[in-house]
């Protein structure tokens, strides 16, 4: 971590954010009522496609990115522009975690907003609604220096969900413009089979993990577009295979190729989530886990359960069977991301942090990059799966997801090449938001 980045984090977690606030105009040309923020003589990593743009000038003006040239226009230099030498740095965009959990405690989102920036995540993909972030959403003072938010109404898990039910609860989605409807486990047949034929025809999108009741093969036929965790292929036919039992055997991994095939068939995406499994295989290797953070970090974990006697995973899968299951489903679900990127189907980096010990809210999202990357994915892809990917899926490519004119500013400069490491997306110099320089 640089000495800057160091600062900005204290900063941050201080509750003493600052930004330089840099204009709010349109693309249509310089406005000469606005200043510009002009990034000089960097490498960006437009995420469009694989390469790199050198010794370019990105000129910001208001939210938006208004011009990327070889040489600066005089028409960009005034006496309030504000330059910034990024000689030998490189330009990324802000990232999303597509899996994400703000909670309800509303006294604590703006902790969470403030990590989330410090780690450069500017976007973010919540996978619970609830009255209060909606409010925190709505509220256009704080919208201003916390990531775009983008969230689904509450989970919809209730194994005795009737027709008449579920209809009322599209209607309750569509009054609260909430998107999407995500569905969990043990939700029953009649009411993912209402949200399958009525909610799409609503202008609503279906996410979630797999209902058991329903399974893998019936799933692939669904209007379900995204499945969260890799781990729920695990649990679902052709594998079956439970985190319940004590059986010492392995998953089938023959058949990981023949299920990718069929996702890619069926276009469906994953957001794999390897960090959160990865935080119980941890936690099960130890009755004495200790978690050395900031004070944010541990009021974050405590409403979370992170720690002793709340935190029940340890004991959980402590004997060896279960640290057994773990172990292989872990190595399953890196194999299944392998074949899933080999296949190119379309997956999303998220973290379901802070759900789970450890998961820093922005800075998890860094450690899942570097466990898709060690699961065989290019550095490129990592990176798309946390911009392009993101933005795609959330169809909001038209202003995040890559470094172009007339995008919104949301971008990181790093000190390093993360097309070299997936690492270096931890080298972190500065973040803009929204056009908004944090210092």
């Amino acid at each position: 971590m640089t000495k800057s980045f160091k600062k900005t984090f204290f900063t941050l977690v201080s509750f003493s954010i600052v930004f330089e606030i840099i204009l709010s105009c349109g693309v249509n040309g310089p406005d000469k009522n606005q200043s510009f923020l002009i990034l000089e003589n960097c490498t960006i990593i437009p995420m469009y496609q694989d390469t790199l743009l050198y010794k370019k000038n990105l000129v910001i003006q208001g939210k938006k990115i208004i011009a990327i040239d070889d040489n600066l226009s005089s028409e960009y230099i005034d006496q309030n522009t504000r330059k910034i030498n990024c000689t030998g740095k490189f330009i990324i965009p802000g990232l999303f975690d597509s899996h994400f959990h703000y909670g309800r405690n509303e006294q604590l989102y703006k902790a969470i907003d403030s990590l989330l920036i410090t780690y450069g995540v500017t976007n973010v993909f919540n996978m619970h609604g609830s009255s209060e972030l909606a409010d925190h959403i709505n509220n256009e003072v704080e919208s201003l220096i916390r990531p775009d938010i983008i969230s689904t109404g509450r989970i919809q898990n209730n194994p005795y969900l009737v027709e008449n039910t579920a209809d009322s609860i599209i209607g309750v989605h569509k009054i609260n413009d909430q998107e999407f409807i995500k569905i969990y486990t043990n939700l029953s047949i009649e009411g993912f089979q209402t949200y399958n034929d009525k909610a799409p025809a609503e202008g609503l999108r279906i996410v979630g993990h797999i209902p058991r009741k329903m399974g893998f093969y019936k799933i692939l036929k669904s209007n379900l577009e995204l499945i969260c965790h890799a781990e729920e292929i695990l649990y679902n036919e052709p594998f079956n295979y439970l985190m319940s039992s004590d059986k010492m055997v392995e998953p089938n991994y023959d058949l990981i190729d023949t299920v990718a095939v069929s996702m890619k068939m069926n276009q469906k995406w994953l957001s794999p989530t390897l960090i959160s499994f990865h935080s119980i295989l941890t936690q099960s290797k130890s009755d004495s886990l200790k978690f050395e953070g900031s004070e944010l970090e541990n009021r974050i974990g405590a409403y979370w359960n992170w720690f002793p006697p709340n935190n029940k995973i340890p004991s959980k899968f402590n004997s060896p069977e279960k640290r057994f299951r773990l172990e292989k489903a872990f190595l399953f679900q890196k194999l299944l991301v392998k074949s899933l990127n080999d296949q190119k189907v379309n997956m999303l980096a998220g973290t379901d942090a802070p759900a789970y010990w450890n998961l820093v809210p922005g800075k998890s999202l860094h450690k899942e990059l570097q466990l898709l990357r060690s699961c065989g994915v290019s550095e490129y892809e990592v990176l798309k799966m946390a911009t392009l990917n993101a933005a795609r899926f959330l169809g909001v490519e038209n202003d995040f997801g890559t470094i172009e004119v007339s995008k919104t500013a949301n971008l990181i400069i790093l000190n390093e090449n993360p097309l070299v490491e997936i690492k270096n997306t931890l080298s972190i110099e500065k973040v803009i938001v929204n056009g908004k320089l944090l210092q």
